[in-house]
C-alpha cells in the first residue's frame, strides 16, 4: 500500500504521506503496527 522508507534499508517498514503527515508503519504477517506519525516537516529520527 504505502512505499519503503528511504532512510531505512527494512522492506517490512513502510510510509503513506497523508496531508501534510508520514506515517511509519511495519508489515507483521497479516497486521500493521503503526510505528511513529510524523508531520511532513520533520526529519525521521529513530
Amino acid at each position: 500500500m504505502g512505499r519503503k522508507v528511504p532512510e531505512l534499508d527494512d522492506p517490512n517498514i513502510r510510509e503513506l504521506i497523508f496531508r501534510n503527515y508520514r506515517l511509519i508503519y511495519r508489515i507483521m504477517g497479516d497486521k500493521i503496527q503503526i510505528v511513529r506519525v510524523f508531520h511532513g516537516s520533520r526529519i525521521l529520527e529513530f
